[in-house]
């Protein structure tokens, strides 16, 4: 059985792409941050695994060979832990690249995050806060800034290519398929800026929430195009390999 193809809508020829890997990568779900394992609440859990069950139904067991890692975080780990049960007891691996934000003062950071979420704890008003709020880019003494963190993806990006790569040059009959459980900070900039997220008003990545993501093959080695998905809305994005950004091919 070959590899699988994809045209690219925007290829009037429909000149076929070869995929090269599958991402699914999610935001663990709802917590209490006790780092306590599993640290999810009774929601967090349900999340996670209504979560998995729509991505089982999507793998191709013929077709896909499937890998699991997550953050080393509780919240992660219990995430990963579901969706690995879920899809058939296959080993989950603890990356620290899938990290979230480090924080540096916690006592400071601890006073910021409750001024922020205020009594009623309301976790959207963190994420919008460090979506757009400068302090989480400026206040290096207290959080890792989130250009680092935006450039610590990236580098994972260009690894999980690399791997795909070699993955393919032994696994002709197969797509490496990674599903990975990592975190807001870690992911929320790609849907914000792919899926114009930019208000301050803007839903962004909630707990459970997914990211869907075709590789594909391309002629020229240093400029991979992707499908991504989130929302039930597909975009078009090519990731440069020497500068490790994404560009978007086509605007709404």
């Amino acid at each position: 059985m070959d590899k699988e193809h994809i045209s690219s809508p925007e290829q009037k020829e429909q000149i076929p792409y070869n995929i090269l890997g599958k991402i699914s990568i999610m935001r663990h779900g709802a917590t209490e941050y006790t780092e306590q394992y599993p640290d999810l609440t009774d929601l967090g859990a349900e999340q996670i695994t209504i979560q998995a069950k729509k991505l089982k139904e999507k793998i191709d067991q013929e077709k896909e060979d499937v890998f699991i890692a997550s953050s080393p975080a509780a919240r992660a780990r219990g995430s990963a832990d579901i969706v690995r049960t879920e899809l058939g007891g296959r080993e989950t691996r603890v990356m620290r690249s899938m990290r979230g934000v480090q924080i540096r003062n916690r006592e400071e950071a601890m006073r910021m995050i409750q001024e922020i979420i205020g009594p009623d704890k309301d976790v959207k008003k963190m994420d919008r806060a460090y979506a757009h709020d400068p302090q989480f880019e400026e206040r290096v003494d207290v959080w890792e800034p989130r250009s680092n963190i935006e450039k610590r993806f990236f580098n994972g990006f260009e690894h999980l290519v690399r791997v795909f790569n070699k993955y393919n040059e032994t696994n002709s009959q197969k797509i490496a398929h990674f599903v990975g459980v990592s975190h807001f900070e870690l992911l929320n900039h790609l849907v914000k800026r792919v899926f114009h997220l930019d208000s301050p008003e803007a839903d962004q990545l909630n707990f459970g929430e997914m990211i869907e993501m075709t590789v594909l093959g391309a002629r020229e080695e240093h400029h991979i195009p992707i499908l991504i998905t989130f929302r039930g809305k597909t975009k078009e994005i090519v990731f440069d390999r020497n500068t490790k950004a994404i560009e978007i091919t086509k605007e709404d």
